[in-house]
């Protein structure tokens, strides 16, 4: 008989990071036999199409929960548990997941001793949950963004000279605005994803691209590719992702927040050009430490093992 889960999301309205996480996850349960749920709370039909095309069932928090036990409830966005609590919620064990530091709604569950696990992105934000809520550091596990398998399975293929670059975002800047015009005058195909042209990033989509500028999610991915990335976005950036920054950047979730660096249009798009060469060479490092610390398969498996020994103690 299939295990079922059910994942809590606030926003289920478009394809940003939370949205591409939860069906990266519904697809990894998938493939382990699980009946995928998503309880939303903002929720359209176009983005459950997109959850069903990655076997998870999207309900609104309006309707009737399923009359079934579930195995496990991932928690996102603390205000959704006490309310399908009270519609009759029933499950076996519960995981609270934070996927930001900042925004008040994604603070962490202050039920500890119902909680099985609380999840979080960095150590900065674990060390935050026991000194700012009393949390048992025992119960929380850093689990960074990650990056499905077939990020994984590409062969390394750089050019030798940029050709193409895409921006991804959701909140682009204005001084990445005025790049775009800078790069077209330097005849490189320069595309924007996000916001009006909101696209599902896969491997197919970065692949196509030399150089990728982004924050978050979509720098695991780039990764993962062994692609090179440019971590700047709205709180700035600093830059290339090489070997020697990445512990800071991954440190603050590859936001821009680790020194909020603000640069100007010719000053980025200088960067990308003249340190291209010495970042194409690190790609075979960077990928190695994306397979050990962002595979989602590798990391999910964990988190269930953990879990696990959490039913048997």
């Amino acid at each position: 008989m299939n295990k079922n889960i059910l994942i809590t999301l606030w926003y289920a309205d478009g394809l940003h990071g939370g949205v591409k996480y939860s069906a990266e996850l519904g697809n990894y349960f998938h493939s382990l036999g699980y009946n995928v749920y998503l309880c939303g709370v903002s929720t359209n039909e176009a983005t459950k199409k997109f959850f069903a095309e990655n076997h998870v069932t999207l309900f609104n928090i309006k309707e009737d929960i399923p009359d079934i036990i579930f195995d496990v409830v991932w928690a996102h966005h603390w205000p959704i548990f006490p309310c399908l609590i009270r519609k009759g919620l029933k499950y076996k064990k519960l995981i609270n997941s934070c996927i930001s530091s900042f925004l008040l709604i994604e603070r962490p569950l202050m039920l500890d001793k119902y909680i099985d696990l609380y999840l979080c992105l960095t150590d900065q934000m674990k060390k935050m949950f026991v000194q700012d809520y009393g949390l048992s550091g025992k119960k929380i596990h850093v689990l960074p963004n990650t990056a499905p398998d077939e990020f994984f399975i590409n062969d390394i293929d750089n050019r030798k000279q940029i050709t193409s670059v895409a921006i991804v975002s959701n909140h682009v800047p204005q001084e990445l605005i005025e790049s775009v015009d800078i790069f077209k005058n330097k005849n490189i195909n320069i595309v924007v994803y996000g916001g009006n042209n909101s696209v599902n990033i896969t491997p197919n989509v970065l692949k196509q691209h030399d150089v990728i500028i982004t924050i978050g999610k979509t720098v695991q991915y780039c990764l993962a590719m062994a692609k090179p990335v440019y971590n700047y976005d709205h709180f700035g950036g600093s830059g290339y992702i090489t070997p020697d920054n990445i512990d800071i950047e991954e440190a603050h979730n590859f936001s821009g927040r680790s020194f909020y660096t603000k640069k100007t249009a010719n000053q980025i798009v200088d960067e990308i050009f003249s340190q291209y060469d010495t970042v194409v060479t690190c790609q075979k490092q960077l990928r190695q430490i994306a397979e050990e610390r962002y595979r989602l398969s590798n990391r999910i498996s964990k988190i269930l093992k953990i879990l696990e020994q959490k039913r048997k103690c």
